[in-house]
């Protein structure tokens, strides 16, 4: 009796290491899929960008300059903030329509699939770049927070910005 059930249960594990195996086998042979990486920007509008394309976010300009509140919208297009993505690194530059002799900022990147913030990296000048983890398959979100100054006068600061993208 007892090796009747040790032969039944030998059977049904052979089985089911038998339909394991096979469907894994099977899942290992499909064909590759092809990654092609695309990117969204969300500015008031969401816009999908293809590798290297570059999106323009107007930066807004800072009406008082004695009286600085971190509440306040600051409304007016003074110049503009360029955000791209290319092989992992998101790129920023700023091109302003008034006197300015520096920029600082913060840049957020966040891996959305794990849901890892890269934390803020400190950036500083009219352009530079931030490197991410560029994991294949997985989705990036980053912003730029930053203001530009005219000697020690701060005179613009960037809108609201955020890029998703794919590596």
């Amino acid at each position: 009796m007892l090796k009747k059930l040790a032969k039944k249960i030998f059977i049904i594990v052979l089985m089911l290491v038998t339909l394991f195996s096979s469907s894994i086998t099977a899942l290992a042979q499909k064909d590759p899929v092809k990654m092609v990486n695309t990117y969204e920007l969300t500015y008031k509008i969401a816009v999908e960008l293809k590798e290297g394309e570059k999106a323009q976010i107007p930066l807004t300009l800072i009406k008082d300059n004695s009286i600085i509140l971190p509440n306040e919208d600051f409304i007016g297009d003074v110049g503009v903030l360029s955000l791209w993505v290319s092989k992992g690194t998101v790129y920023y530059s700023i091109k302003l329509d008034i006197p300015a002799t520096s920029f600082t900022g913060l840049m957020h990147i966040t891996d959305l699939t794990s849901g890892f913030s890269g934390g803020y990296t400190p950036v500083s000048g009219f352009s530079g770049s931030v490197t991410t983890s560029n994991i294949s398959g997985h989705k990036y979100s980053a912003s730029l927070n930053g203001i530009a100054y005219l000697g020690p006068v701060p005179v613009a600061k960037t809108g609201n910005n955020y890029i998703t993208w794919t590596n």
